[in-house]
């Protein structure tokens, strides 16, 4: 044998050594892709913390695979980018730059990965990378990146440093875009996960608000009903005769549908805890004005902020003030087929909340004490203004009318 045959004979032994080499070292990193593979499932089954995921992930695609670093970019519903997750050796230069990424810092492999949404192979000595400021410019590595999506929604971008010897294997480039579908997956299940959580937890606030809201009705219910068993038990003190009888009747009813008003108001309102007084005072006037002024030119007026009680201050202020109008159009204008009523609520201040009734009338009687008065309804009036801690002053001039004015702070 000549030694050129000795030479090639050499040549082809340590061709077939490398070659043998290269194939077991594809077989070992085989074995390990499957692991992998096998350990990815496993978190996607078990992990229900998006956190938790992303960063198992990436340690598994380091540790187990053997990449030299794995980084995860996720994208949230308001397209905000927010890096979870690192891991690898040099982490492709990160572990400097961290803290500086932004939208407007992003490499390619991400860039590239959410205008295309599919998967990207950069290798390590490319202009793109070279240009980047991210990358640590190792030769022996290509850079893969994939999409994190499910049923075309964009959850996310997974990065990863793949040795140059494995990063053409069709076999290898199927395996990580077979886990980047797998972790998408995984992340709209956390998302599913999340959502139901949400509205569990909602389903239970409502709940509790409906058990509070019946409380709250059967608490109003049984006050209102007290308010009107006192009611009616003052007006029949003062029954002497039939009239007084069909008379008591009638101011009993529209007590009653004073406080039944406010309650439509919160019911219209979807408001169960406050009332709007300029609405309210509106559908007052007119309901009393239906009833008492009919076939008359009197006017009811209103100047009212928009101003909110709370239903423990609403239903006094409404019957102090069904009283006041309902005397005022009963008695202030007798003899006569025109006038006006005035009612102006406001707030001074921020602490208190002022009401003004006032008319054109013929004015109370000459020596009328409010305080000495035997009247219910005006004994009602300083009962309810009391009771909502008020003060009430009366004005009064003949042939000039009556005012009103109540008081009270905003806050019970």
């Amino acid at each position: 044998m000549c030694i050129r045959d000795r030479i090639n004979n050499v040549a082809n032994t340590i061709g077939l050594w490398y070659e043998w080499k290269r194939a077991q070292a594809r077989e070992t990193h085989a074995k390990k892709v499957l692991m992998g593979k096998r350990n990815v499932n496993q978190l996607i089954i078990k992990e229900t913390d998006r956190n938790t995921l992303v960063e198992k992930v990436c340690v598994n695609l380091t540790e187990t695979l053997g990449y030299q670093y794995a980084w995860i970019i996720l994208i949230d519903n308001e397209n905000n980018f927010h890096i979870t997750k690192i891991s690898g050796k040099g982490t492709c230069g990160f572990k400097e730059s961290f803290n500086n990424l932004n939208d407007n810092t992003l490499p390619a492999c991400i860039t590239d990965i959410i205008e295309s949404r599919s998967f990207h192979i950069y290798h390590g000595l490319e202009s793109v990378c070279n240009q980047c400021k991210f990358s640590d410019k190792d030769p022996n590595y290509a850079v893969y990146s994939a999409p994190l999506s499910y049923q075309d929604k964009l959850y996310g971008v997974i990065t990863m440093g793949v040795p140059s010897a494995f990063a053409e294997l069709e076999e290898e480039q199927i395996f990580f875009t077979e886990v980047a579908e797998d972790i998408g997956f995984a992340l709209y299940k956390i998302e599913l996960e999340e959502k139901r959580r949400t509205y569990e937890q909602q389903i239970l606030k409502n709940l509790q608000e409906k058990e509070i809201l019946l409380q709250e009705i059967h608490h109003r219910v049984k006050n209102n009903l007290n308010v009107i068993s006192s009611l009616l038990k003052l007006q029949a003190r003062k029954i002497k005769t039939k009239e007084d009888a069909i008379e008591a009747f009638k101011k009993s009813s529209d007590r009653v549908l004073a406080m039944a008003l406010v309650h439509k108001k919160l019911y219209d309102t979807k408001n169960i805890e406050a009332v709007n007084m300029k609405s309210y005072l509106a559908s007052l006037a007119n309901q009393l004005v239906s009833t008492y002024a009919h076939g008359t030119q009197i006017k009811v007026k209103s100047d009212v902020e928009n101003i909110a009680l709370s239903i423990n201050t609403a239903v006094p202020c409404g019957l102090i003030l069904n009283e006041l109008i309902s005397n005022a159009l009963k008695y202030a204008f007798r003899g006569r087929d025109t006038g006006e009523i005035h009612l102006k609520v406001f707030s001074p201040d921020t602490e208190t909340v002022q009401i003004k009734v006032k008319d054109n009338g013929v004015g109370l009687p000459k020596g009328f004490d409010p305080q000495k008065s035997e009247s219910l309804g005006y004994h009602l009036v300083q009962l309810l203004t009391e009771q909502i801690k008020g003060t009430l002053q009366v004005e009064s001039k003949k042939s000039r009318g009556t005012v009103f004015t109540i008081t009270f702070p905003q806050k019970e």
